[in-house]
C-alpha cells in the first residue's frame, strides 16, 4: 500500500473488530510495536525473537538421534517404558459411562450440620 513511502497503515484495536481479526492475534502480530524493550526482554522468549541457532522445541524428550543422512535412530535406552499394575481382578471399570445417572454431591454447610447432629446426638 504506501510501504514504498515508509508509511506503514495504523491499526487499532477498533479496527482489528470490524476487519473480524481476533484481538489476541492483533496484539501478538503488532507486539513490537505496542511493547518496549524492557517490556519484552520479559515476555517468553521465542524462536521468531531470538538468534538464528535459536530452538525451543515443544517439551518431548529425545527418543533417538539424527543421522548425517537424514534419517533418525531410535535408541531403546531412551523409550518411555510405562509401569502398569495388574488389574485382573479389579472391580472397577476404568471408564465412566454415558448413561450414569448424575449425582448431587452435598454442600460443605449440609455435611457440617450433619456432623453437629451426630456429635450432639452422642453427647447426650
Amino acid at each position: 500500500m504506501n510501504r514504498a513511502l515508509g508509511v506503514l497503515p495504523v491499526f487499532s484495536p477498533q479496527l482489528a473488530l470490524r476487519m473480524s481479526i481476533p484481538l489476541q492475534l492483533y496484539a501478538r502480530n503488532f507486539a513490537s510495536k505496542i511493547y518496549g524493550a524492557s517490556k519484552k526482554k520479559r515476555m517468553p522468549l521465542s524462536p521468531k525473537r531470538a538468534r538464528k541457532g535459536f530452538y525451543k522445541g515443544n517439551g518431548c524428550r529425545s527418543e533417538g538421534r539424527h543421522t548425517s543422512k537424514g534419517g533418525f535412530v531410535m535408541d531403546k535406552e531412551k523409550l518411555l517404558e510405562l509401569v502398569v499394575p495388574d488389574m485382573s481382578g479389579f472391580k472397577l471399570m476404568p471408564y465412566v459411562a454415558n448413561a450414569t445417572p448424575k449425582q448431587k454431591y452435598p454442600l460443605a454447610a449440609d455435611l457440617y450440620r450433619e456432623m453437629a447432629n451426630k456429635s450432639a446426638q452422642s453427647a447426650q
